[in-house]
């Protein structure tokens, strides 16, 4: 796909379902992210993994955010 293509076919995606996603894709996005440019090489990144659906609502409720809408 060639960038005038990418910038056409863009969508955003504001409904999300509830299958979780699997650990070998979280681990090859982890993977793109640590390849992909950084300012200045700094690689001033982290990630932290969240799949316990408890945490993710202590953390959205310690920031005033509501969980997103899942489909089914």
């Amino acid at each position: 796909m060639n960038l005038d293509t990418a910038i056409h076919t863009r969508r955003s995606i504001r409904s999300f379902s509830n299958k979780p996603v699997s650990k070998v894709t979280v681990d090859s996005l982890i993977e793109a992210a640590i390849l992909a440019p950084s300012a200045g090489n700094k690689q001033g990144w982290q990630f932290i993994i969240v799949d316990s659906d408890e945490i993710k609502k202590t953390l959205c409720s310690f920031n005033g955010i509501s969980m997103p809408t899942v489909m089914t």
